[in-house]
């Protein structure tokens, strides 16, 4: 009875040494998670393109400006750019948001994912760019300055 309650007692330690270590797995994990945070649509007629997404599609309005306006739209925000000949109109980017930015900066390298911009401060943020698998320029924005 006594080898029970000892093995009993061993299985219990190890079934939460297992559980805690997979949890600091899970947790580490979770830090590097993406999560999609701006949507930027490049426009050739702003006052157009507002009226479109506020007054057709219902979006609201966070601020508006001749070259930059913005939608509420849930966790990511949607924003209309003047179009430029480095961005025609029409054509959009994506802003990532990740909590560390250097590490994932550092990972991702590593796994091949070409970085044009290295992680640098902007904005009261640190942001990086990198391309995704069609060259599109994607920005990633960190918060660990």
């Amino acid at each position: 009875m006594l080898t029970a309650i000892i093995l009993l007692k061993e299985l219990f330690i190890w079934n939460w040494i297992c559980n805690f270590i997979l949890s600091i797995v899970i947790f580490k994990k979770a830090e590097l998670i993406m999560k999609l945070t701006y949507i930027i649509k490049y426009v050739g007629d702003m006052e157009r393109a507002i009226r479109f997404y506020k007054d057709q599609l219902g979006l609201a309005l966070r601020f508006q400006s001749p070259g930059w306006s913005e939608f509420e739209t849930g966790e990511t925000t949607l924003a209309l750019h003047l179009a430029s000949q480095e961005h025609p109109t029409g054509t959009s980017q994506l802003g990532f948001g990740v909590p560390d930015i250097d590490r994932f900066y550092a990972e991702k390298k590593e796994n091949g994912i070409e970085f044009t911009f290295a992680p640098t401060e902007l904005f009261g943020s640190r942001i990086a760019r990198f391309k995704d698998s069609e060259e599109l320029n994607v920005v990633l924005a960190g918060n660990n300055i």
